[in-house]
């Protein structure tokens, strides 16, 4: 409990403070599609650090239609210093309950986005300010990256991303704890495919039972990739729905779609699913199958020597804290570089995510940005 109190009062703020915020927060609907919403974070982000005086950059999105990138630069004050992004988004899956955007039930604040990650956001924001009005000499360079459309894949972002990560010494991001409280060291890369394909309807009543149908062909396509698939440690796909146009009982599907969504531990995996994937579709569809790529993360890892190093810091002031992995893909995953400690989870403590019941601990949230502050002091 010694390690937790001391890791609570970094906060500078009590928890009527952080509640406040995260109330005002989870009442803007910033749903992916809501674009002047989720500018309305963004205008809050900015004016939440206006006293720091950070350096700021707007990036118009070229290729989708979203919200602008927010970048916040804090410069250091030494010759000698690291460079550090901390990521967060602005953007999520469901829009607020319009009669009651927040709700409280003992420790537990439920509210759409709550976790995932406006609670994030409350613990990111405090522990920097705490940190840079605190801070006798400030060695950090520290990149505050606010993505407006993470939820949909930051499609437009990839490569800016990409960019910062090679320049940083660490990046921290900020979704959602995992269930057991432990910071996220790793992710699996995520690629999703889309399957296409169109044939003539038939009566299936008078058809022949060896009739070519693609409803057929799909389900034996999945069966036969699940069987290639489940020996390959680390490499994993789940199919997240399958639609037809026809309604009916006795008549088969001229146009079917499947939407499939991969999990890998390393790039040759993915190339290990797309050859059994190219040799199922050439086996199973006798009329053809058009694949489309919506989204290829690599994924996140960490060189062992650097994580060692950042991890024996962390313990000596905060022995309780754990490290995991996790099969989740976040924008962490494309600032990850070779020379670059990143890591996840250092946002709420909750679960729901994505859901009406979706919900954190808030009480805890002054805990999670005293760590924050306690590790940028300690970098």
């Amino acid at each position: 409990m010694k390690e937790e109190n001391e890791l609570q009062v970094l906060s500078t703020a009590n928890c009527n403070d952080l509640l406040k915020d995260l109330e005002e927060l989870v009442s803007i609907n910033s749903q992916s599609a809501n674009i002047p919403g989720i500018k309305k974070v963004n205008e809050w982000i900015k004016h939440f650090v206006a006293d720091l005086n950070p350096k700021i950059i707007e990036i118009p999105n070229l290729i989708y239609q979203s919200a602008d990138l927010l970048h916040c630069i804090f410069p250091a004050k030494t010759e000698d210093f690291q460079t550090i992004a901390l990521v967060l988004h602005s953007d999520t899956v469901l829009s607020p309950n319009n009669k009651s955007p927040i709700k409280i039930e003992g420790q537990k604040a439920f509210g759409s986005g709550i976790a995932d990650m406006k609670g994030g956001i409350v613990s990111c924001l405090y522990g920097l300010k705490n940190y840079l009005n605190s801070c006798e000499i400030q060695n950090l360079e520290i990149h505050l990256i606010v993505s407006p459309n993470e939820e949909v894949g930051s499609l437009g972002f990839h490569d800016y991303f990409r960019l910062i990560g090679e320049k940083c010494d660490y990046a921290f991001c900020f979704e959602p704890a995992l269930e057991d409280e432990s910071l996220i060291v790793s992710r699996s890369g995520n690629k999703w495919y889309s399957l296409k394909t169109k044939s003539s309807s038939f009566h299936t009543g008078r058809a022949c039972k060896y009739q070519y149908n693609p409803c057929h062909a799909l389900s034996e396509l999945i069966v036969s990739l699940k069987s290639k698939v489940m020996p390959i440690e680390g490499l994993k796909f789940h199919v997240s729905s399958i639609q037809s146009n026809s309604e009916h009982f006795n008549r088969s599907s001229s146009l079917l779609e499947c939407r499939l969504d991969v999990r890998f531990n390393c790039r040759s995996q993915v190339k290990y699913f797309d050859e059994c994937l190219s040799e199922e579709l050439k086996q199973f569809f006798v009329e053809g199958m058009n694949v489309t790529v919506h989204d290829d993360c690599p994924t996140m890892k960490n060189n062992p020597l650097h994580l060692a190093s950042f991890q024996e810091k962390i313990l000596q002031f905060a022995p309780q804290i754990k490290f995991s992995s996790t099969t989740g893909c976040s924008d962490i995953n494309y600032f990850s570089a070779e020379k670059n400690v990143c890591l996840d989870g250092l946002g709420a403590i909750g679960s729901g995510m994505h859901s009406r019941r979706e919900f954190i601990y808030w009480d805890k949230l002054p805990k999670k940005a005293g760590l924050v502050s306690k590790i940028l002091f300690e970098l």
